[in-house]
């Protein structure tokens, strides 16, 4: 926020004098969502993002990932439907 304040992008720092938790484990550890968990989020989604949640779960890409896809990345009439990732 500091960079934000001297490059004029804010007037002021709402960071200043905040203090940063101390301590406290951080893990890696992945953690997967059951069958169950994912049905659950689907469920409650409006049935417009289904499509493409389904499509993250599927596939394990992340967001940013996914919305940087373009049609070239996707082919779908081979003889293995395939994704390739090039940018987030």
């Amino acid at each position: 926020m500091k960079t934000a304040v001297r490059l004029g992008y804010r007037g002021d720092n709402p960071c200043h004098g905040v203090r940063l938790p101390q301590g406290g484990a951080v893990s890696d550890e992945m953690c997967l969502l059951s069958t169950a968990e994912v049905g659950l989020i689907l469920e409650h989604l409006t049935p417009w993002y289904r499509p493409f949640v389904r499509f993250l779960v599927g596939t394990g890409l992340r967001w940013g990932e996914a919305t940087a896809l373009q049609i070239s990345d996707v082919v779908l009439d081979g003889p293995t439907p395939s994704v390739r990732v090039i940018r987030a």
